[in-house]
């Protein structure tokens, strides 16, 4: 059971980013990559920061899941504190990203 948790939490943590990279890449060039209508802009930019949203909720039920096989479970196999590690080096990449949707939507 306890590496099913473990299991469960890294693929949690590294499924949703690759849909974060896609949104957060299109939201911060949204003048190239959509269309001209100020209206459909609008749409599409709220589209991709609703993806970008659920990443983000499905990327905390991993890490509750890691909080809880770490804390709860005592799951302290060298692996899985590799593949923690890993995910979490690419999860500090997108944190300071809500900064910058906010300033580039805002002065967009």
């Amino acid at each position: 059971m306890r590496r099913a948790i473990a299991i469960l939490s890294v693929v949690l943590l590294f499924v949703p980013l690759p849909i974060g990279f896609t949104s957060a890449y299109r939201i911060l060039n949204h003048r190239e990559a959509y269309t001209s209508s100020r209206l459909s802009i609008a749409a599409q930019i709220s589209e991709d920061l609703s993806r970008y949203t659920g990443m983000l909720i499905i990327g905390m039920f991993g890490f509750v899941l890691a909080g809880i096989c770490l804390d709860g479970m005592n799951e302290r196999s060298k692996l899985y504190f590799f593949w923690l590690v890993t995910a979490v080096g690419f999860w500090l990449i997108y944190f300071p990203v809500g900064s910058i949707f906010g300033t580039e939507i805002g002065t967009g």
